[in-house]
């Protein structure tokens, strides 16, 4: 394989400008996100030239196995193993403690280790690193945990089917690839009313989204005046309401859904924050209680009730 010395040696330069970039600007007290994408896009373009063809085809092919190991990692619970023996244990000590199979551990270790998720100080000794001690927080844990099980199970289907629709997007209803890995049932019947574990996770997953703030990204409820009232159809326990009423004081917010499940009460601030929320039970399907309201947020219940 030839090899183009100035090319590779443009790229290094660039990444180390961009380091010095992404340096500046934390020293600065500012976070670029732009400086860090430089140097990871340089990063990865270094890596795709000293890579050979087989190698990076062949590591884009088997880039399930990352998610197997992540998968397996958290059913094991191996990161709170970790944590609460000091977050340092040998492979054979891990084994024991899981009652697992040496082989299968070390597989799945050697590709934890591999993709920065765990440490390795030592031979088969492992430790918990800056991004095992993430995914020891539950929501981050319950949204990489679903994408990593749920997610390679149903994308697994997506060939099939894309073959079977001829690539074609049908407004009728068929089956799903999410159907076709799960049975033949829809993507939140399936969490709510047939396996609670995989729905309990989901539920985490989906109260760790007030986190961001995609909301605000598409209405602007700092135009709502004072006393404006939005509804949130199909809001859950209505995370995303409590934010909105703790950055929006003016807003007074109504959260529906077929089951009331408020979220408990944990400080005074949120005491005064939650008495602008009130729950309601509603199901989308009948006449809406609330009328007049300034604004109904309909987005959970739009990807509820897709044509499939």
């Amino acid at each position: 394989m030839s090899f183009n010395v100035a090319e590779a040696e443009s790229i290094g330069l660039q990444i180390l400008q961009s380091i010095r970039d992404y340096g500046d600007s934390l020293n600065a007290g500012r976070e670029v996100p732009e400086d860090a994408l430089s140097i990871l896009t340089a990063c990865k373009e270094l890596q795709a030239l000293v890579t050979s063809p087989a190698d990076w085809v062949f590591q884009m092919s088997t880039a399930h196995y990352r998610s197997i190991a992540v998968c397996l990692l958290l059913d094991w619970n191996l990161l709170g193993i970790l944590a609460k023996a000091g977050g340092e244990l040998s492979l054979g000590r891990l084994g024991d403690i899981l009652g697992v199979s040496k082989p299968m551990l070390r597989c799945t270790m050697r590709e934890c280790v591999s993709q920065k998720i765990i440490g390795e100080p030592l031979p088969e000794v492992y430790q918990l690193n800056k991004n095992s001690q993430f995914l020891l927080d539950p929501e981050m844990s319950a949204i990489a945990h679903h994408y990593a099980d749920v997610g390679l199970r149903a994308g697994a289907y997506i060939p099939d089917y894309i073959a079977r629709t001829k690539g074609s997007l049908l407004d009728s209803p068929h089956t799903t690839s999410f159907q076709a890995a799960f049975g033949n049932h829809s993507f939140y019947d399936f969490h709510r009313n047939v396996d609670q574990t995989r729905g309990a996770r989901f539920d985490t997953f989906m109260e760790s989204c007030p986190r961001s703030e995609l909301i605000e990204s598409f209405f602007p409820f700092n135009n709502l005046g004072p006393g404006s009232v939005v509804v949130d159809v199909g809001g859950g326990r209505g995370h995303h309401s409590i934010r909105l009423a703790t950055e929006y004081p003016q807003l007074s917010l109504v959260v529906q859904d077929c089951e009331i499940k408020m979220p408990p009460t944990q400080s005074v601030a949120e005491e005064a924050v939650l008495e602008r929320v009130k729950w309601q039970q509603h199901d989308y399907f009948n006449e809406q209680h609330v009328i007049g309201a300034d604004v109904y947020l309909l987005s959970n219940i739009l990807m509820d009730q897709t044509p499939a």
